[in-house]
């Protein structure tokens, strides 16, 4: 799902330190340069993009997590197009 500022967005009902592993290989199968920026939050670069994704608690629901991506700096359709296929491939 599309939000505000190009930001992208999915639930899981997983633990976020299980998101946040899945997340770190989905990266470096892609060959995307990450790093953990905090327990929840990865800043993520590819292809002169710098972006972050992070694992947050739906407030309404304390059993489902949302992984946000958001650019940093990047061309926005760019971004879009990367962005949902890493997105894809969290499926878990």
């Amino acid at each position: 799902m599309w939000g505000w500022e190009g930001r992208v967005l999915t639930g899981f009902r997983f633990q976020p330190q299980t998101l946040m592993k899945q997340i770190a290989k989905v990266m470096e199968s892609n060959q995307v340069v990450h790093q953990a920026t905090g327990p929840y939050t990865m800043r993520c670069e590819r292809m002169n993009m710098v972006f972050e994704f992070e694992v947050a608690r739906l407030s309404t629901v304390d059993s489902l997590h949302v992984v946000r991506a958001r650019p940093v700096r990047a061309d926005t359709t760019m971004y879009r197009d990367v962005a949902r296929r890493l997105m894809a491939q969290l499926r878990l």
